[in-house]
């Protein structure tokens, strides 16, 4: 049995060493409105990305997880502005559930 190797809930990095807490919630995909995406409880994050939520910097952290995500699959730069609406949605989920 493969042991599940837990991520940087924002970028993807590996073994993140931050909790940050969040209510449960849900948001609709922009681009497919039947796709609804659940967040439950806390985000894990990276050192980079903790700091970058600690300082709220909202389009920074957004855009390093579309770069990050782009750099790990290359043939996505090609749907770079979806992604990005995508995640912003996500994360503004997350932004307004953190606690």
């Amino acid at each position: 049995m493969s042991q599940v190797k837990e991520i940087c809930d924002f970028c993807g990095a590996p073994n993140p060493k931050f909790k940050i807490e969040c209510k449960t919630f849900q948001v609709k995909s922009d681009i497919e409105p039947r796709l609804e995406i659940n967040s439950i409880d806390e985000w894990m994050s990276c050192e980079l990305c903790y700091i970058i939520v600690k300082e709220n910097n909202r389009e920074k952290l957004l855009d390093r997880s579309i770069s990050e995500f782009i750099s790990r699959n290359p043939t996505a730069a090609q749907f770079k502005d979806e992604l990005k609406k995508e995640v912003a949605i996500l994360q503004a989920g997350f932004w307004k559930n953190k606690l």
